[in-house]
């Protein structure tokens, strides 16, 4: 298994260059035509990844016990195929001039307020989640005047490659910062925050779809500690009329895991195909399990 990973990552690092220059000569398609070769492509990856397939099944089986084998296969190939599109999606967002971009019809809700505290020099923090548009929202609405938290790719040319085309547009900080994120609010600056990954470091464990997942415990810590206005944001692609939506929500008490987890379980049941459904949300678990749900996944 070992040997496979750094076969993977080998290929990955030699390949990375090429696969660059497609993508930018992939950003001159028109952008429907990205989405329909994104959507085909996420597709065709459902039936070669047999690993991200299983993980993916296996999330679904726990999130949606009362869907039969056949609807959870069917949800399980529209998330790829929204996996496909995000990825033109991101191409798009990364490489799209100004003119082009401006042509993609956007729709947001709340953003008024956020406009407000900025002009005032206050703080928020925007928690949110990984939908299949993550890139394209945060280039549309500049990310809300906040500064994005990011997890480093482990492929070094692909992510100084990312995190340059997004600072272009956004500034950003690397999520573990959190001394330096904590200084930043402090100072009037705001925090767009993904709050959805699995934690290892000091976890605390809190139910989504009815399954402890492991978070962060700064979720809580951190509004209160810089004394910031916190705020929830989802989003999500409108395929009927190719258009896009994204929602602000002030968040009236604190922010903790169970909320965090509950806000985000019902606006996952609204569209659960464009879910990050490929990640290992439930890979740390309690101390008192023994379980791993992936043993037979990867």
């Amino acid at each position: 298994m070992r040997f496979k990973k750094k076969i993977r990552k080998l290929l990955l690092n030699a390949t990375t260059p090429f696969l660059m220059f497609l993508a930018r000569r992939f950003s001159s398609l028109p952008l429907q035509t990205q989405i329909k070769v994104g959507s085909a492509t996420g597709g065709f990856f459902y039936f070669l990844s047999k690993r991200r397939k299983k993980i993916c099944m296996c999330n679904l089986k726990k999130c949606f016990p009362e869907l039969s084998t056949e609807n959870l296969e069917k949800l399980s190939k529209e998330s790829f195929k929204d996996l496909g599109m995000g990825a033109a999606e991101a191409i798009a967002a990364l490489h799209l001039n100004d003119l082009h971009f401006k042509k993609i019809k956007f729709h947001t809700y709340g953003m008024n307020e956020l406009k407000e505290l900025s002009r005032k020099n206050i703080s928020f923090i925007i928690f949110s989640a990984h939908f299949s548009s993550i890139e394209l929202m945060l280039r549309a609405i500049n990310a809300g005047g906040a500064i994005v938290s990011y997890k480093k790719y482990s492929n070094k040319t692909f992510n100084s490659y990312v995190l340059g085309r997004r600072e272009k547009y956004y500034p950003c900080i690397e999520v573990h910062k959190l001394r330096k994120i904590l200084t930043m609010l402090k100072s009037g600056k705001s925090l767009f925050y993904f709050a959805d990954q699995d934690s290892k470091k000091n976890p605390c464990f809190s139910n989504f779809f009815n399954t402890p997942c492991s978070m962060s415990s700064v979720i809580e810590r951190m509004p209160e500690m810089a004394g910031s206005q916190s705020f929830f944001c989802h989003y999500y692609r409108d395929k009927k009329t190719f258009s896009y939506h994204i929602y602000f929500q002030r968040v009236s008490g604190p922010v903790t895991p169970d909320s965090y987890n509950q806000w985000l379980e019902a606006v996952v049941r609204q569209h659960p195909e464009q879910y990050f459904w490929v990640h290992r949300r439930f890979k740390t678990r309690p101390h008192a399990e023994s379980e791993n749900f992936y043993n037979k996944a990867v």
